[in-house]
């Protein structure tokens, strides 16, 4: 079964990583990556308050991605601090094969490394890229409202295992998602909602099903728009499809209405 874990840096580092997608980790968090962190792991994307670049900030969860593979140990200088330092702070790598962001990215120039970026430049693109997030306050807030005996999100140290509840509320948070490369896949998302949909569909009845589905509104283009860069993924999207899937075959009973989808076009 996989793991939820959190990973927390600067928010500065957090635009390298999801430019090259990969995070990486000291030598102080070895165990965890030699021993612990698996490929199809879910990471959580936490960006901490502090920053070299701006003040102020709050503790705030970004995103989250899937732990890809293989892991392994860099010797370049990935980071601002490392170029900075000439120092290879952070030399174990764990590749991220999905990323999804909670802010509009569009505004971030992903092909400039942070450290030829001008401070104000960063700076800008900083508060892009936390402006949708979840801080840490109102995510723990949200988990002992979902579960009273769930501790609070953990911030200390640059990564560790995360409750579950916390998983749930952010890969299954309502809101659209944000793909910084058009090539990504999102594979591993639609396994995770399908089974997180599906265990929530399974609780109502096939006449509710059926008026949601029917209520299904499917023509905003600029969310299925996928332009050279950054695009939008609808989670609501994900969740029409298992509808439809636990609706297959559904007749009604009263008025002998058979439910079937019909994608934009007229094509079923």
């Amino acid at each position: 079964m996989s793991e939820i874990w959190r990973f927390t840096g600067n928010p500065e580092n957090w635009l390298t990583a999801v430019s090259i997608s990969k995070w990486a980790l000291n030598e102080h968090n070895r165990s965890l990556w030699e021993r612990s962190i698996r490929p199809g792991d879910i990471a959580l994307f936490h960006a901490a308050a502090k920053s070299d670049f701006a003040a102020g900030g709050s503790s705030t969860v970004i995103g989250f991605g899937y732990v890809g593979q293989p892991l392994a140990t860099k010797t370049d200088f990935w980071w601002v601090q490392e170029v900075r330092d000439k120092e290879n702070h952070w030399p174990y790598v764990i590749p991220l094969v999905e990323t999804y962001l909670f802010s509009d990215i569009t505004d971030i120039d992903f092909s400039v490394p942070v450290d030829k970026k001008t401070p104000d430049q960063v700076k800008k693109e900083i508060a892009i890229l936390i402006a949708d997030g979840v801080t840490i306050h109102n995510l723990n807030a949200q988990a002992s409202a979902l579960d009273p005996e769930c501790p609070n999100f953990p911030v200390n140290g640059s990564a560790s295992r995360v409750n579950t509840c916390f998983g749930q509320l952010v890969v299954g948070r309502s809101q659209e998602l944000f793909v910084p490369h058009d090539t990504q896949l999102t594979n591993l998302l639609e396994e995770t909602l399908s089974s997180s949909i599906d265990e929530q569909l399974s609780g109502l009845d096939k006449a509710t099903l059926l008026a949601q589905a029917m209520a299904f509104d499917n023509t905003t283009a600029q969310s299925h728009h996928i332009v050279n860069g950054p695009r939008r993924v609808r989670q609501e999207n994900q969740r029409q499809k298992r509808r439809v899937a636990a609706l297959e075959d559904y007749t009604c009973q009263l008025c002998g209405f058979r439910y079937q989808e019909t994608r934009h076009g007229g094509r079923s």
